[in-house]
């Protein structure tokens, strides 16, 4: 009357007591809710923000410690006051850089008005170096996208964002890519993270 264990009816179709499926933990990833992976996805964009402003943090430090070398080099006075100045305004997106480089030009040019020019042609080659070099290869790392990537979406976001925007241009085309890869390529967010 009652059948062997092995010939019993199974709707998955395992007919002996060898074809167990797998159980989690047993050479299988076991799944993740999509509330936990939402939640997991939360972190891990916070993360990839603060990696930008630490970022961005770090450039306006080597930025501010090279102008103020510079300055005292070319015997400007108040050379960090100067190198401070040009940090914070470093780090505020497009009006902050002419802000501060105007503010700078004014206090050099009352204190001391034949090194004006020096001081406008080394604030120019400050930037460029920041905006072309610096940033892109910074940012670039710590959030694992390629310089020139980084310089497109900094000059798109200038032209149809402007102002405060543009600071958070990059740190939202990182969420973008990481949803991307974390949501539709199915990749492990800590490698999604990472850039693998």
């Amino acid at each position: 009357m009652c059948k062997k264990r092995s010939q019993q009816y199974n709707p998955a179709g395992y007919n002996t007591m060898q074809n167990y499926p797998p159980q989690s933990g047993y050479g299988t990833k076991p799944q993740v809710s999509g509330a936990r992976k939402f939640g997991a996805y939360l972190k891990a964009a916070v993360k990839l923000t603060f990696k930008y402003f630490f970022a961005k943090l770090l450039i306006c430090m080597l930025m501010g410690v090279a102008a103020a070398l510079v300055f005292r080099i070319m015997k400007v006075p108040a050379p960090a006051l100067w190198a401070v100045l040009l940090a914070v305004g470093n780090f505020i997106p497009v009006f902050g850089q002419w802000i501060s480089g105007a503010v700078i030009l004014l206090g050099v040019l009352i204190f001391a008005p034949d090194k004006v020019l020096l001081v406008l042609v080394v604030m120019l080659l400050l930037q460029v170096a920041d905006e072309f070099i610096l940033s892109p290869l910074i940012v670039g790392k710590s959030l694992s996208f390629s310089p020139l990537l980084i310089i497109g979406i900094t000059l798109l976001a200038g032209l149809f964002i402007s102002g405060w925007g543009v600071i958070f241009a990059v740190p939202i085309a990182a969420c973008i890519k990481l949803a991307f890869d974390v949501f539709y390529l199915k990749k492990d967010i800590d490698a999604a993270v990472n850039g693998e």
